[in-house]
């Protein structure tokens, strides 16, 4: 009986480890990085969850997007701008594809992105907008509409004082203050523009990054009159931690190919998230022809302030099947 019940034991046990064994390649393969998983003869595990999800996800059963065209477009009579400024919003409108399977949603894009947008970059801080689409004909996938604006522009704002503070006190800045303000392109008394704020904020940003400050976070505080005076503008600035290069490795190149770039990211260094971009452009005759970021990963030990970053240049000549 004992012996029986040992083979009856072992018995069982040969189904799992064949699925172990059929299971382990997709197993390992589920975490390989892109450029690899593009080279195998089979899908990996991760590939194939994600096509079964493709295929029960309801989203994936609707109908394709509508186009939308807007042949006709007027200002309610309360409606009161400046005639250069209407013919900017008729021009976005003529000239922007609308797709959507939603009544409302191309809409709120074209009222809170598209028209309220060009009105903050006139000067126009709080617009209120509302478009009214009135259904002409059309079939199930291209319908045609007439839209009615209906804008209270309010105030028009233009620019005062710029500052930073550090919400860090007692904290100096990374750079003088001189040259952030430099990075916002909008002058004192010029319009307030929303797009150059928003793009002075990203430099601003991208300039941190190249000292090793990847986890700056900026707060802009907008401090406004009520009755159309100048906006003044608040930066706040947390600088986070000051990161330096950790470990670097480039996978997938000769040795000879890791001397040459060994040396632009260097251990200890601060990191200079552009270094990345730059080896990327600089040595492409050294990369393989699609090299791009996604075959870098950079990993921040918070703790230690390091980033370790890892270039993976395998390719598909180096599997053997």
């Amino acid at each position: 009986m004992i012996l029986l019940m040992s083979g009856w034991v072992y018995l069982k046990s040969i189904p799992l480890a064949l699925l172990q064994f059929f299971l382990w390649p997709h197993l390992i393969c589920a975490q390989l990085p892109e450029r690899l998983e593009r080279c195998l003869p089979y899908p990996t595990l991760a590939q194939e969850i994600s096509a079964m999800n493709e295929e029960t996800n309801p989203r994936h059963q609707q109908s394709p997007e509508i186009k939308r065209t807007i042949i006709s477009v007027k200002f309610s009579p309360e409606t009161q701008l400046p005639q250069p400024l209407r013919s900017q919003i008729l021009r976005l409108i003529k000239y922007q594809q609308f797709y959507d399977d939603s009544e409302s949603a191309w809409l709120e894009e074209l009222q809170e992105v598209g028209i309220k947008g060009l009105l903050q970059d006139s000067g126009y801080f709080r617009p209120k907008v509302k478009a009214d689409a009135h259904f002409i004909d059309g079939k199930l996938r291209n319908r045609r509409y007439s839209l009615t604006l209906h804008i209270e522009k309010g105030w028009q704002y233009r620019l005062g004082e710029i500052s930073f503070v550090n919400v860090r006190e007692n904290e100096a800045f990374a750079f003088p203050t001189s040259d952030l303000r430099e990075h916002i392109h909008l002058r004192r008394g010029e319009l307030f523009n929303v797009s150059k704020i928003r793009n002075g904020i990203e430099e601003i940003y991208k300039l941190y990054a190249t000292k090793g400050y990847v986890d700056m976070v900026p707060e802009p505080d907008i401090q406004k009159a009520d009755d159309g005076g100048p906006i003044n503008l608040v930066m706040k600035l947390d600088q986070g931690k000051q990161y330096q290069v950790g470990k670097v490795e480039f996978l997938g190149l000769n040795e000879k190919t890791q001397n040459q770039l060994a040396p632009e990211l260097k251990p200890g260094d601060v990191f200079n998230r552009n270094l990345v971009d730059e080896i990327l452009k600089r040595n492409k005759p050294l990369l393989p022809p699609d090299a791009s970021w996604k075959d870098v990963s950079v990993h921040r030990n918070n703790k230690e302030g390091t980033v370790d970053i890892r270039f993976d240049f395998w390719t598909c000549s180096r599997l053997e099947y």
